[in-house]
């Protein structure tokens, strides 16, 4: 199983739930992507296809096979595009909360335009890369006082170029094996984007916020262990 965290993370956010799933008896592999975390030295100048380089040499150099990949959040680009591209080894696509590719779009093509035009703000007034969220966000998502401050204290700045570079895909996306986890709170509501994989992935909620390896570890552990390919 190999974890890829979300924007400004990095494998250390993964701590507990890949320590649940080795005890379950899981190969696990948490990943820390360039420009992040213990990698944070020029972030500014790593792009999405980067990302999508290092998870692949991951696949190569340990030989991985029928692995299962999960992407939460901003990785659900990167875990998309290495599923598309490593078809023998992949047997499995997870995105926790997670953003989903297009082809020939970015992460943020879907947003608003003032969403658009303040992201690329941030990032061309911050040399590159787009500021660690603040403690308003975190809170709203089913973490306490002490989980957001800990986020926040090792969370590092995400590189600007990966979300704002092309996703690229060979195959229509609804063609991966996935499932995709939903995060319900603070909104429980059926996600728009969702509807065009609903007759071809498997779609489940958690009853947490955004941050679910932080806010309900265990809880995720037991899902991933269940929608594993071995377990199943």
């Amino acid at each position: 199983m190999v974890l890829i965290p979300g924007a400004w993370l990095g494998s250390w956010a993964w701590a507990s739930v890949a320590a649940n799933l080795r005890a379950r008896g899981h190969e696990v592999f948490a990943v820390t992507l360039p420009g992040l975390a213990e990698r944070s030295a020029g972030a500014e100048s790593f792009g999405l296809s980067d990302h999508v380089h290092d998870v692949l040499r991951l696949l190569e150099e340990h030989d991985l096979r029928d692995a299962v990949i999960v992407g939460h959040s901003y990785a659900g680009l990167v875990a998309g595009m290495v599923a598309d591209q490593a078809i023998d080894r992949v047997a499995q696509v997870v995105f926790v909360d997670a953003n989903l590719p297009e082809d020939g779009r970015s992460l943020i093509d879907s947003w608003s335009e003032n969403g658009q035009r303040i992201v690329r703000e941030d990032i061309a007034a911050n040399g590159g890369v787009w500021p660690v969220f603040d403690t308003a966000e975190l809170l709203e998502n089913d973490l306490s006082d002490a989980q957001a401050e800990w986020l926040i204290a090792h969370a590092t700045p995400h590189p600007g170029g990966t979300l704002l570079d092309p996703a690229a895909l060979s195959r229509p996306l609804e063609k991966l094996n996935a499932v995709y986890i939903q995060c319900i709170q603070p909104d429980p509501a059926p996600r728009k984007e969702l509807e065009p994989f609903a007759d071809h992935w498997k779609i489940v909620e958690l009853n947490t916020g955004h941050w679910p390896m932080v806010s309900a570890p265990d809880t995720l552990a037991e899902l991933l262990h269940i929608l594993a390919p071995a377990n199943r």
